[in-house]
């Protein structure tokens, strides 16, 4: 081996045994965008619904270069969901997952544009959402990822309770989940009703006061991407959005949209295997 290589690779070793991140831990790929990126949680109750609904909010934002040196790395997961995780999914040692973004950094600026994301159908934000939105947030996007009650598979809150939830696995036709729509269509749009109330961005650190936007941007995943259309349909404060390899269901797929709506679709999902 030529000296050049060894004194790589020795630097490398040094590199990797000099990171914060413990020799154990499997870390993210490193984000894109230029920016560092915060994250932080918080509970929301829904009481524009017919039933008030226990969501979680999962945000992800820019964050100075002061705090990214001052603010660990995130956990994806906590000790239990990485259980459930692990017998779910049989995987192993999910909890050592650990994010590029910083857990409870304070906010750079009040002033990114805002998204909303939402996961497919059954899961949990951070099993479809968490790189997705990191990604986001480091080209200089503010991201509120949303657990809808009822629909996702597993919900931990900030006082401990963990809500359980066993998807319909036995959906033939699309109309059947028009009831999961239009409750995450609640959700969505309650949340964006929200943004500018301190008494809920507070939980955002940094922030001194509500979000400043004119309009936000929707998009998601799945039953999350369809929810994201049929958002669109109802609440005139999104400008744009997003369906990540999801269908139309409702109404939306008759009255259609008048604002710019991107659609990305796997190889496999294409117009002769989903006629919406």
């Amino acid at each position: 081996m030529r000296a050049s290589d060894g004194t790589s690779i020795l630097g490398a070793v040094l590199l990797f045994f000099s990171s914060p991140v413990a020799t154990h831990d499997i870390l993210l790929p490193e984000l894109l965008g230029k920016h560092a990126v915060g994250t932080t949680s918080f509970e929301l109750i829904n009481t524009a619904s017919s039933a008030p609904r226990d969501l979680m909010l999962f945000a992800h934002y820019p964050i100075s270069y002061t705090s990214s040196q001052e603010y660990p790395l995130a956990r994806d997961f906590s000790p239990t969901f990485g259980k459930w995780l692990d017998a779910f999914d049989n995987f192993t040692d999910s909890s050592r997952i650990v994010t590029r973004a910083h857990q409870s950094a304070p906010i750079s600026s009040s002033k990114f544009p805002t998204l909303l994301f939402g996961p497919g159908y059954g899961e949990p934000v951070l099993l479809s959402g968490t790189q997705t939105m990191s990604n986001l947030a480091s080209h200089g996007y503010i991201v509120i990822g949303i657990d809808h009650p009822n629909d996702s598979e597993i919900i931990e809150y900030p006082d401990g309770r963990v809500v359980y939830y066993q998807e319909n696995e036995n959906i033939t036709d699309y109309d059947q989940l028009i009831p999961a729509v239009d409750a995450r269509v609640s959700d969505l749009n309650f949340v964006a009703s929200q943004l500018r109330n301190i008494s809920v961005t507070k939980n955002i650190p940094g922030l001194k006061h509500g979000l400043d936007f004119e309009s936000l941007g929707i998009l998601g995943f799945s039953l999350g991407g369809a929810s994201a259309a049929s958002a669109m349909l109802v609440d005139p404060i999104y400008a744009c959005g997003a369906n990540m390899d999801g269908a139309f269901i409702g109404t939306v797929t008759e009255l259609g949209l008048d604002k710019p709506f991107l659609m990305m679709n796997s190889m496999t999902h294409t117009w002769p295997t989903d006629d919406t």
